[in-house]
């Protein structure tokens, strides 16, 4: 077996791409991710803070391999850096467990340290990955549970032919959650809180959010830099419908969740793509998490899921809302492609904000 390893041409990539990716993710091929405009957005959008990087394996001139990673623009200790989000890495069905996924992890990270990257990421969900990556130098972060809010059991128990018990076990969740709300600490102060569900058009046409981001980024050593160019982009995935929650108290922005519904194992759920609460502003968390249920509600979604650290689980007081921890998570791994030394916060999970909006994922 003779494979080649080199940048996928920028003429050929969107129709290889879409070639391999069926392939590679049968469970998706006929969603919109498996589209030339899902393609186009993703990796040739002009509002990317730099040019996606692509790379192939080829046997015989046929890509049988694929290692892609979007440039996300994230303050590290104080200083920024554009990191390699690595994403929609592919190894055609008649070639995995012949080391081509690891050989092309190799390629890739070592062509984009080359290129100037100083950090690749990557949020690994499929344990069958994970091996791959560690042998070529990444190394597991954090880990990222997935917290569950289940607000109609009715819309899980469907996916089992056993949606008649949603009606006995309706009553006995509402009791849970009513005495999840009854524990809960009162905002401070009087000031009038005001909640607001926007569309990111509605959100970015007003004013006060790069002040906002500055009062929230001060808490987090390691976050991504969530401008309002990059969210424009990341918010507009080809079929996608995101919403903006936004929280004021006494007309100033403390609090910025942005929603998906999706569905989740199961459960159609509003996801969490990210939260935003600064540290001055927290105690509204209680008042945020009847926003997130309140909208979930009104869109028909049987609960609110979110993947966060677990620093920021319990910040946000996730267990006490009414929340569980599923059995379903996340890997946060990185690898440091720069020559110089790692910074002394790299692998501090708590110095980290991560949710799905730091992925390609949703």
């Amino acid at each position: 077996m003779s494979i080649q390893h080199q940048p996928v041409p920028l003429e050929a990539a969107e129709q290889q791409y879409l070639e391999l990716f069926p392939d590679a993710f049968p469970e998706n091929a006929a969603t919109p991710l498996a589209t030339a405009a899902h393609y186009r957005w993703k990796f040739r959008s002009a509002s990317l803070a730099a040019p996606a990087a692509e790379f192939g394996a080829y046997e015989d001139g046929q890509m049988v391999g694929y290692y892609a990673a979007l440039p996300y623009p994230y303050s590290l200790g104080g200083r920024t850096l554009l990191a390699a989000m690595v994403c929609d890495v592919m190894t055609h069905s008649r070639m995995r467990g012949k080391g081509v996924f690891t050989a092309l992890g190799r390629y890739a990270t070592d062509s984009m340290a080359q290129a100037g990257r100083q950090l690749a990421t990557g949020f690994v969900v499929r344990p069958p990955v994970l091996p791959g990556h560690l042998k070529v130098g990444w190394k597991v972060a954090a880990l990222l549970p997935v917290y569950l809010k289940l607000l109609d059991p009715s819309t899980l128990l469907g996916e089992h032919g056993l949606r008649w018990l949603g009606a006995a076990a309706r009553p006995l969740l509402a009791a849970y959650q009513f005495g999840c709300r009854a524990a809960r600490a009162l905002p401070r102060g009087k000031a009038a809180i005001s909640v607001e569900d926007l569309s990111p058009g509605e959100f970015f046409s007003l004013p006060g959010y790069p002040e906002f981001f500055a009062r929230w980024a001060g808490q987090y050593p390691n976050h991504l830099l969530k401008s309002e160019a990059f969210l424009r982009w990341r918010l507009g995935a080809p079929a996608a419908d995101y919403r903006i929650l936004t929280l004021r108290r006494g007309g100033d922005l403390a609090a910025v969740a942005i929603t998906r519904r999706t569905p989740l194992k199961g459960l159609d759920v509003a996801a969490v793509l990210d939260l935003m609460i600064p540290r001055h502003d927290l105690d509204l968390v209680a008042a945020v998490h009847d926003a997130l249920a309140g909208q979930a509600r009104r869109s028909g979604a049987g609960g609110v899921a979110m993947m966060t650290t677990r620093a920021d689980a319990a910040r946000w007081q996730l267990l006490r809302h009414g929340y569980w921890k599923i059995p379903y998570q996340f890997k946060f791994i990185l690898k440091w492609l720069a020559r110089e030394p790692e910074p002394a916060c790299l692998w501090d999970p708590a110095a980290w904000h991560l949710m799905w909006v730091d992925s390609d994922n949703l």
